[in-house]
């Protein structure tokens, strides 16, 4: 594999841990419940808004 393919399935990988992360973040916010806190992020080109629940304790 070329590097640009390595780069390009890195991508895709993380792409695809960030979704299931995400997925178990909104899971454990319903379970638990919480503050919302929001973020944006600006990766280069592309652009991603992140929303988790932090329980206060």
């Amino acid at each position: 594999m070329g590097k640009m393919s390595d780069l390009e399935m890195a991508i895709s990988d993380l792409r695809n841990a960030a979704a299931t992360i995400n997925d178990v973040a909104n899971i454990l916010a319903e379970m638990f419940g919480g503050a919302t806190i929001t973020h944006n992020v600006d990766l280069s080109q592309h652009s991603y808004h992140v929303t988790h629940n932090a329980s206060v304790m």
